[in-house]
């Protein structure tokens, strides 16, 4: 039987927050390879998105969670960061979002699925809490909205200042942009990609 695309990303978090697979390694798992383009699709946007707004979605578990999120085991951890992902960035129906991130949950340690239950339908019932003002707390944003580790927003806060600090940190929340280059060998490349449907603009 295939394995989804949740299991797998929960299984490539695991893999790049252990350290035991660098992201493109662990993206290009034979597994992964295995599904089709709309399941990759939606991997690749699991794992990268959870990871760039890693600190976010913990300042938001952390409010809804009734045991410090730290103590949590990590494989639970990411299954409520995913689920978090999901009814925060993502266009999934909310109870399959809640259930999915359950069910992973379940996977990684049985008896914590009433607890990931509860913390997601919460989330889901009253929303993120607003985010830091980044003009009167910079600190309390670049660490929280900002997805930042405390030690990189103090030193992008002192080597930078508060205003380009929080910009720098925008930019890195933002999806990065597709670039390509086309193979001179092939005919009419850009027409190609055209005629499919791809927007192309020189860079």
């Amino acid at each position: 039987m295939p394995v989804s695309a949740r299991v797998l990303a929960l299984e490539t978090l695991g893999r790049v927050t252990t350290r035991r697979a660098t992201l493109a390694d662990a993206l290009a798992a034979p597994a992964a390879e295995r599904l089709d383009e709309r399941d990759r699709a939606l991997l690749h946007e699991l794992v990268l998105g959870t990871l760039r707004r890693r600190g976010w979605l913990d300042h938001v578990l952390a409010g809804l969670s009734s045991r410090p999120i730290d103590r949590l085991t990590p494989g639970v951890l990411d299954a409520l960061r995913l689920g978090a992902y999901q009814l925060l960035y993502l266009r999934v129906p909310p109870h399959a979002a809640v259930s999915e991130s359950v069910e992973l949950a379940r996977r990684v340690e049985p008896r914590s699925a009433g607890f990931a239950n509860a913390v997601l339908r919460r989330l889901h019932r009253g929303g993120p809490p607003p985010e830091p003002d980044p003009v009167a707390d910079p600190m309390g944003w670049l660490t929280s909205a900002g997805s930042l580790p405390r030690w990189l927003a103090e030193r992008w806060r002192d080597r930078l200042g508060p205003g380009p600090a929080i910009a720098r940190a925008r930019a890195l929340l933002a999806p990065p942009p597709t670039h390509v280059r086309l193979n001179p060998r092939v005919g009419d490349a850009a027409g190609q990609l055209a005629a499919a449907g791809v927007d192309l603009r020189p860079t």
